[in-house]
């Protein structure tokens, strides 16, 4: 561990972290306020609306693997800042495009620039922050979707109304080229600490993962829990337009997004202080976000929506922290960016499928949230909860 530990630093270059993740979010969750507006633009239905946002996982998965094998061996600097601006391009780009091809398009350049934050941020935390402390250090780093879908949820449809779509995807691309900057300037203590591996070491080190029991089974539950997220993250705003409180969209995203970002912070610091057991605290999570589901989509009130977000967001996200952590537990810290890179390339599967699976559900209900769509959100958790029990007997490494 480096001695500047004691310092300010890890926690600087933590809060750098967040910010990458958290700009990789605002630029991939701008599309969710602005949806309904571009359904009209390019004259497209749900389902292929929905494909529009789950497309930027095409690229966003093809980048995660490589990306971490990548930064286990160089470092994340130059990768990280380099793909920030490639986010920050591509969201930009966004405010020429004329229809569903260019916009699906720019989604997987969003996608192949995205893929390799999560690794990077994973690798620095992990270098700065020991095995005990981790959970709390991924709290703080898992607050970046939230605060990514909070500032998109917050801003968009404000910005939609006072200065149309583009100068939505604009902003997520002025935002996301600031931070790459950051990044080139200021991060440091990016690379694995001890001997370095060779690419050899890594690529075999990467082949071991598809034999770690621990890994594997903590990836796919991750995949269970993706597959609801991303599906509540797109058509969280589609479910209220369609109670009738249109007005009230970036509410309804911002109270979920609040609730997700107090768990992350809180969840983490609870778990390390009092030593519980990570997978045993998600299987309890997975089952409670389960039953928050039903509970959030049976509501027809408004304000019964609106504290059914926030606790559905404080439910649901307080998952995510423990998953990195749990699968850098079974990797070990010298494969973390190469593991996590892995794991994430398996839960975005999900995140790939969910959106456009609910978008083709609601044409078949007319555009009604029915109790079958809660229920196919609601098999995501379950399943983890499968993954999770199958995790048992596990070995960890770190």
């Amino acid at each position: 561990m480096k001695d500047n530990n004691s310092s300010g630093t890890k926690w600087f270059m933590l809060i750098l972290m967040l910010a990458a993740f958290t700009a990789t979010f605002v630029a991939r969750f701008m599309w969710s306020p602005l949806q309904s507006t571009m359904m009209e633009v390019f004259n497209i239905d749900t389902a292929v609306a929905g494909g529009i946002f789950s497309v930027f996982f095409t690229g966003y998965i093809i980048t995660q693997v490589p990306a971490g094998i990548l930064a286990d061996k160089f470092g994340v600097k130059v990768i990280m800042g380099l793909s920030l601006i490639v986010i920050g391009l591509s969201s930009w780009a966004m405010t020429f495009a004329t229809g569903a091809s260019m916009a699906i398009a720019l989604r997987v350049a969003l996608g192949l620039g995205a893929g390799t934050i999560y690794a990077g941020c994973a690798r620095v935390a992990t270098n700065y922050f020991e095995p005990e402390k981790r959970s709390m250090a991924f709290g703080v780093l898992l607050a970046g979707p939230n605060a990514g879908f909070f500032i998109a949820s917050f801003f968009g449809p404000r910005i939609l109304n006072s200065l149309g779509w583009q100068a939505g995807f604009q902003f997520a691309g002025i935002f996301a080229i600031a931070v790459g900057i950051l990044i080139f300037l200021f991060v440091k203590g990016d690379k694995p600490e001890g001997k370095t591996q060779t690419l050899s070491d890594v690529f075999k080190g990467f082949g071991m993962l598809f034999k770690n029991k621990g890994v594997m089974l903590i990836s796919l539950s991750g995949f269970g829990l993706m597959w609801f997220q991303l599906a509540l993250y797109n058509w969280a705003f589609g479910y209220t337009k369609s109670l009738g409180f249109a007005s009230s969209i970036g509410t309804v995203g911002v109270l979920i997004a609040l609730g997700g970002i107090i768990a992350s912070l809180i969840s983490g610091a609870v778990v390390d202080k009092l030593h519980i057991s990570r997978r045993k605290y998600l299987i309890g999570g997975y089952l409670a976000t389960a039953v928050a589901i039903f509970i959030f989509g049976a509501q027809t009130e408004l304000n019964a929506l609106l504290i059914t977000s926030f606790i559905l967001g404080l439910i649901s996200y307080s998952n995510n922290t423990h998953l990195t952590a749990l699968v850098i537990d079974y990797s070990g810290k010298q494969m973390a960016a190469t593991a996590t890179g892995f794991s994430n390339f398996i839960y975005q599967f999900a995140s790939q499928i969910s959106p456009p699976v609910v978008g083709a559900m609601l044409i078949g209900t007319s555009g009604v949230f029915t109790t079958s769509i809660w229920t196919v959100m609601a098999l995501g958790p379950v399943l983890g909860i499968i993954f999770l029990l199958l995790a048992a007997k596990a070995e960890t490494t770190d």
